[in-house]
């Protein structure tokens, strides 16, 4: 990490970093090959860089290979920036100072808060109504995404930041870090060992297998988490050794080992039927498109809403109303209708 932040610096001194971010800060994030750092501009403003060495790529080609994904995948996010998606602002190319090696350096917003700050702080509303809320409105960010046909691939808390609106309460979640660019050659298991991102993904990452479907399962996982006390499918919260548990917990979903229904659906509920066919093992059986997942979760919360009083008032004196109907009708049918002369 120190290596890192000596080149960044380093970068910041021959040339401004993307010319307005001139110092670097603290590191906030990293992954095995990966790090990301904050960034202040002379007037205080705050920004991230995603660090990506290309000195994982091995050869040139794949330098040339990888440079042009990143060219064609830039341009296809270009299309798609709102305010549901922390779009990447720009990237650069930097050698590094002694010549062995390049960068990728990816320019981001800067946003304080995420969802794995809130629930391990567990200032998260764990109602059933804001649960299914939440899953809305990742549906909502992915089925962008997929409309380009840009699969996330990396769906888990710390890569969705919460923004406050200053005009009103309503929280916004804004998705991040789809532009995963990862070394062919290096598995999930050595890559990623037992951490956050494979707590998230589906069996079929595990195989370097990436699908829209694969977006669909992490959903399930996360709303899994919401509703079962803060914890992924086979988790315990109490463990000797926290992080082996997990990897057990992980072992277990990826060998196919049906889930369970979450700690706080009930077995028969509409959304522990709608999570658990989410977070399927074999991707057929899952959710056919995101469209699909976001038209249950839909109709989950249309069943949890408040019917209105005066509504349920009408609807009663409408059924009494048929209820009167109906009897008269049988009334005439049965007792006057055999007693008029043919």
């Amino acid at each position: 990490m120190d290596d890192i932040k000596e080149r960044l610096t380093r970068y910041s001194i021959t040339e401004p970093f993307f010319k307005e971010y001139p110092m670097v800060g603290e590191i906030i994030g990293h992954g095995t090959y990966t790090s990301v750092y904050k960034m202040h501009s002379k007037n205080d403003k705050v920004a991230v860089v995603k660090v990506i060495p290309l000195s994982i790529y091995k050869t040139d080609d794949k330098y040339k290979e990888i440079i042009k994904k990143f060219d064609n995948e830039f341009s296809r996010l270009e299309k798609i920036k709102g305010q549901l998606l922390l779009i990447p602002l720009k990237y650069e190319i930097r050698s590094w100072p002694d010549g062995n090696g390049t960068d990728i350096l990816i320019l981001m917003e800067f946003y304080e808060l995420n969802l794995k700050t809130e629930l391990n702080n567990y200032n998260f509303d764990f109602s059933e109504e804001n649960i299914i809320d939440t899953g809305l409105r990742l549906c909502e960010a992915v089925e962008i995404l997929h409309r380009q046909k840009v699969t996330h691939g990396n769906i888990k808390p710390e890569n969705i930041f919460i923004f406050h609106s200053k005009e009103s309460d309503e929280s916004k979640y804004i998705l991040a870090d789809f532009v995963i660019t990862q070394p062919e050659h290096v598995s999930i298991k050595s890559q990623e060992a037992i951490n956050a991102t494979s707590k998230y993904a589906a069996p079929e990452i595990f195989l370097r297998e990436k699908h829209k479907s694969s977006d669909i399962y992490s959903i399930g996982i996360l709303l899994y988490q919401l509703m079962n006390n803060n914890l992924v499918p086979f988790e315990l919260e109490i463990a000797e050794d926290k992080k082996a548990q997990i990897k057990e917990a992980i072992t277990r979903r990826k060998d196919g080992e049906e889930i369970p229904a979450p700690h706080h659906c009930d077995k028969y509920s509409t959304l522990s039927d709608i999570i658990l066919k989410a977070c399927a093992y074999k991707k057929e059986k899952r959710y056919k498109s995101i469209k699909k997942l976001k038209a249950s979760l839909k109709g989950a919360k249309k069943g949890k809403e408040k019917v209105p009083r005066g509504d349920i008032i009408r609807a009663i004196a409408a059924g009494l109303l048929l209820i009167l109907v109906l009897a008269g009708s049988i009334y005439f049918f049965v007792v006057i209708w055999p007693t008029v002369p043919n």
